[in-house]
């Protein structure tokens, strides 16, 4: 049991909470701002404080967040004086397992994350799944769990467990040991609320994944769920009203939007180094290039045929797709760097295989010609694109008829398409998706090629065609 090391020594706890930073380090500096001046205030009137974010600090889209591999953003973290933090996505299955223990090794606060292992069924180093912190004699006890996406986990090779199953363990032992049990989550919020009902002795779950913002939490049987939202624009707080007999009375939540607030300017000056840290060691050459490689979301163009070949070849598919809203500019001639790469492809998207029949395949060329397709501007799922454009192939070619709005002389590598065959489609795991196009729903085999994202395909295809 840890004794809380900081922050007033009055009745009521403040559990200040942040979630789904996603690398918008723009607002940290009004983060820094604001927590000061209700961390102060809570001080002077005795009371007690905790920090926690709940995940997704890092997104690899941003530059800083690229060019130092997470360390960037873990810096930011202990600058902020964290007290507790669990992981997301974004942290779990974007990065190898090397860059994560890596970006972690100078951490300055706990992370606690129950469900997940390495292939031999141990724990990583850098994490634990739970903590008690004993505040002026309360005990506090706090277990974090993340989303359990199975397949990117093993294939970075991790074991993830199912949180609800962790949760049903962990909080039973906590209750005995601990007068209130706080769980960090980022599983979103039907999780949150399917784990309230079924599970008995939590008494606040903060939240994050699914990005809601609630302004006063809500309460589901006797659990106060909250979650701030996204992108560091909202600060959480909790706070628990504790009696002269050491019993919880009350918990209330609230939410402070930061946009109004000013900027701390030693937190300030330090984003903008980092920043420019990551950009600079994203300067690396790639390749050069001696023409324009040009993108239309609307129709075929080279940059996006480029990259369906690279995806053909990568995942040794039948066919490549991409659709084309993954590439935000043209590729300018001249000598290509690693940010010139990211700037244009900055999704945390990684190549895939999937196996489709001939006929599903057909449906998914009628969805990728519809403008409502094409204009769709798709938030989440590692897309961080403006529309999802659409659908280039490589190895696939069909006319469109126009009259009847269907393919037509639909071959696949010089072959006539067959309706009962199964094909192999090299893609981004963004279509392991189903809900994206209906004919996903039927995907027969899913193959997910890990730690490299689209702009690793992308280089490699570039160098190779510059030989």
């Amino acid at each position: 049991m840890d004794t809380i090391k900081r922050r007033g020594v009055g009745v009521n706890i403040h559990l200040f909470h942040t979630n789904d930073l996603h690398s918008h380090v723009e607002f940290i500096p009004k983060q820094r701002s604001l927590l000061t001046r209700l961390m102060n205030r809570a001080q002077e009137q005795h009371e007690s404080s905790l920090l926690i974010d709940l995940g997704d600090h890092m997104d690899r889209s941003n530059p800083l967040t690229e060019g130092t591999f997470g360390k960037g953003n873990v810096r930011l973290l202990n600058e902020m004086d964290y007290d507790l933090v669990t992981i997301g996505n974004n942290e779990g299955i974007t990065f190898t397992k090397a860059d994560l223990e890596a970006a972690y090794q100078d951490k300055t606060f706990p992370i606690l994350l129950a469900n997940l292992f390495n292939e031999s069924s141990e724990r990583p180093a850098w994490c634990k799944p739970s903590q008690i912190l004993d505040i002026n004699g309360m005990k506090l006890g706090f277990v974090g769990v993340t989303a359990d996406f199975y397949d990117f986990y093993k294939g970075l090779g991790w074991r993830i467990e199912s949180p609800m199953e962790v949760l049903k363990k962990y909080v039973p032992l906590l209750k005995k040991q601990a007068d209130v049990v706080v769980v960090l989550s980022h599983v979103g919020k039907s999780f949150d609320v399917q784990l309230a009902h079924e599970l008995d002795g939590i008494d606040v779950i903060l939240g994050s994944h699914s990005h809601d913002l609630l302004p006063n939490g809500v309460m589901e049987k006797d659990t106060l769920i909250v979650q701030a939202g996204k992108f560091g624009q909202h600060v959480g707080e909790v706070v628990l009203e504790i009696n002269e007999f050491k019993q919880l009375v009350s918990k209330q939540a609230r939410l402070y939007n930061v946009l109004e607030e000013p900027d701390d300017l030693k937190m300030l000056a330090i984003v903008k180094e980092l920043e420019q840290e990551g950009r600079r060691k994203l300067l690396a050459p790639v390749t050069e290039l001696d023409e324009t490689m040009a993108i239309n979301w609307d129709q075929e163009s080279p940059f996006a045929e480029l990259l369906a070949e690279g995806l053909k070849e990568w995942c040794q598919a039948d066919i490549g797709m991409i659709n084309s809203g993954v590439l935000l500019g043209d590729l300018a001639p001249g000598v290509v760097t690693k940010g010139e790469l990211h700037r244009l492809c900055p999704h945390p998207l990684n190549p895939c295989r999937l196996t489709l029949k001939g006929q599903d395949l057909l449906e998914l060329l009628h969805i990728g010609q519809s403008s409502e397709f094409k204009q769709w501007a798709l938030l989440g799922f590692g897309f961080r694109g403006k529309r999802l454009g659409g659908l280039v192939y490589s190895g696939l070619t069909y006319e469109w008829d126009e009259l009847n709005q269907c393919p037509h002389h639909v071959q696949i590598n010089g072959e006539e398409l067959q309706s009962d065959k199964s094909y192999t489609i090299g893609t981004a795991d963004l279509f392991t998706f189903s809900h994206i196009a209906r004919p996903l729903m039927r995907v027969m085999e899913i193959r997910i090629f890990m730690p490299e994202f689209l702009r690793d395909v992308l280089a490699w295809q570039l160098s190779r065609k510059a030989r």
